[in-house]
């Protein structure tokens, strides 16, 4: 990677990270019940097809990650939420339900906001250095 593309300001990157899982995880709001499901959980319905439209989304969230210097432990457990996502995805029903509950995408982009925050993100220039 090249220097140049190392110190440039990734602010774009972490705030499309952020939108795309509130898309896929809590665009739409249930009032009665309080709950907000997004796309995962809808297109989690389609048999196999929705499982691997998931676990593709969730395996961009970690090229993100990884493009952008996190911590080895940080790419392990986005790896490991994208793949407890994929895996319980394939379970028919409670696969299902897992989609609309575990909100994997939203865990994701909360990790690697928390480390764009702590300035541990080792190929993002911040503002104070």
């Amino acid at each position: 990677m090249s220097k140049q593309r190392r110190e440039e300001d990734h602010t774009p990157d972490i705030a499309r990270v952020a939108q795309l899982a509130h898309l896929l995880d809590s665009q739409f709001r249930l009032p009665v019940l309080g709950f907000s499901f997004g796309l995962d959980g809808l297109i989690g319905l389609i048999p196999v097809v929705g499982d691997l439209f998931g676990a593709g989304v969730g395996m961009y969230l970690f090229w993100v990650a990884l493009r952008l210097g996190a911590r080895k432990r940080i790419l392990l457990q986005i790896l490991c939420n994208v793949l407890f996502d994929a895996v319980i995805g394939l379970i028919p029903v409670v696969g299902d339900i897992a989609d609309f509950a575990n909100k994997a995408n939203a865990k994701n982009a909360a990790l690697l906001l928390a480390e764009y925050r702590a300035g541990r993100l080792k190929n993002v220039r911040h503002a104070d250095t």
